[in-house]
């Protein structure tokens, strides 16, 4: 049975007010949905739990968006050949009778999702409100745009990009999850991630491992460097508030960091950082992952 966790449609009217001209009204949910939780350990700390899974299903259809970018998620591939044989875990041949993708399953059947081939990451577009090129409407594919991993750097991270069409409006979305201990890795993937910012409009989202407001290093200059030079908008972190919102929910002995990001270059409004902002709630209910998801209702030109 589905639970059904309400999220009041005018508690996100308040709180997300848009800053530009009239024009269509895009809702887009980032979300790094790994669990820290020590019994996924064997997943790579992916969503491992059935509860957490539906919990986060439950959420996210109740938000209702139209794009998803998701980061840390299982995949099909993942539970391949695995024998899992206790009922609570994702990859229990039980619980993929729905769908062998996490992803269809937390989305539903509406969507077209462009998953990153071999690692952990999605984009998502919900049918109603626009397409994915290359992708049958409602099919599960493989994103376009997937660089080659650095050498030395861990395959449990990508930088991914698809063609979108959204509203009518023609957007690349860059799906962000550079490598979390590497900090060498890790700017070398930002600048992949940049360097797929070359559509019409771009829209880049997803768990940066990089906190442009409180850390230093390679990545962050990256960050300053290209978000410096073009037409960005960052929607997320001080846009929502100031200080940012903590994104990371890792804890101690890890410092508090706002990882996750919003930018697009052609897009106005605001994001809010779910569990944090006032009136919203953390996309687990109560626990589990690792990060909090950012909520945002963007205006197209």
């Amino acid at each position: 049975m589905i639970r059904k966790t309400i999220f009041p449609a005018a508690t996100f009217a308040l709180l997300l007010p848009l800053i530009g001209s009239a024009g269509e009204t895009l809702r887009v949910l980032s979300a790094n949905i790994g669990n820290n939780d020590p019994r996924c350990m064997s997943y790579n700390w992916k969503l491992c739990l059935l509860p957490v899974e539906d919990r986060v299903r439950d959420s996210i259809r109740a938000l209702d968006p139209e794009v998803v970018v998701l980061q840390e998620i299982s995949t099909a591939a993942q539970c391949a050949g695995r024998q899992e044989w206790r009922p609570w875990k994702v990859c229990h041949p039980r619980n993929r009778t729905e769908a062998e993708e996490q992803t269809r399953r937390i989305l539903g059947p509406d969507w077209t999702i462009a998953m990153a081939k071999g690692r952990f990451e999605a984009i998502a577009v919900k049918v109603s409100a626009g397409t994915i090129q290359g992708c049958e409407p409602g099919a599960v594919c493989w994103a376009e745009f997937l660089p080659d991993l650095p050498r030395g750097c861990d395959p449990g991270f990508s930088v991914s990009a698809v063609e979108a069409v959204l509203k009518g409006a023609p957007v690349r979305v860059i799906n962000i999850h550079p490598d979390s201990i590497k900090r060498g890795c890790r700017a070398r993937e930002l600048e992949q991630g940049f360097a797929l910012a070359t559509g019409k409009n771009n829209l880049m989202l997803g768990d940066w491992n990089t906190d442009p407001y409180r850390g230093k290093g390679e990545d962050v200059e990256v960050w300053k460097r290209e978000v410096s030079k073009r037409p960005f908008t960052i929607h997320s972190g001080i846009a929502e508030h100031d200080p940012p919102y903590l994104t990371d929910l890792v804890p101690w002995p890890w410092p508090d960091k706002t990882l996750d990001h919003v930018l697009s270059d052609f897009a106005q409004g605001v994001c809010a950082t779910l569990g944090v902002a006032p009136g919203t709630r953390r996309l687990d209910g109560r626990g589990n992952l690792d990060h909090r998801g950012l909520w945002c209702e963007l205006n197209l030109p």
